[in-house]
């Protein structure tokens, strides 16, 4: 990792999947860091795993979903990953129109 862009000791910021990228490296290689922030690190088989299985699937009916149950959808898979609630203000997305 340091190698590949010149850098002697990177400061890494890394959440969910990419902690476990970024794990490999330091872990295995012994790559030095000047500071290695690991936020909501996924590094075991993805929670969603079998969502996303089941939508590859069935890619077509995900797309014909109307808006408001796609948006239902996301929100709560979204929601599903949080390990404290926010309130319906602070948790907001875009919906597809």
């Amino acid at each position: 990792m340091t190698n590949h862009w010149g850098l002697d000791k990177p400061i890494v910021i890394a959440h969910d999947f990419g902690g476990a990228v970024t794990l490999h490296p330091r872990l295995l290689h012994g790559c030095a860091l000047e500071r290695y922030v690991l936020m909501n690190v996924d590094a075991t088989r993805s929670w969603g795993a079998d969502f996303f299985n089941h939508l590859g699937k069935h890619v077509a009916t995900f797309q014909g979903l109307p808006p408001n149950i796609h948006g239902a959808i996301v929100d709560n898979y979204f929601k599903g990953a949080l390990v404290n609630d926010l309130s319906d203000t602070d948790f907001t997305f875009h919906k597809r129109d």
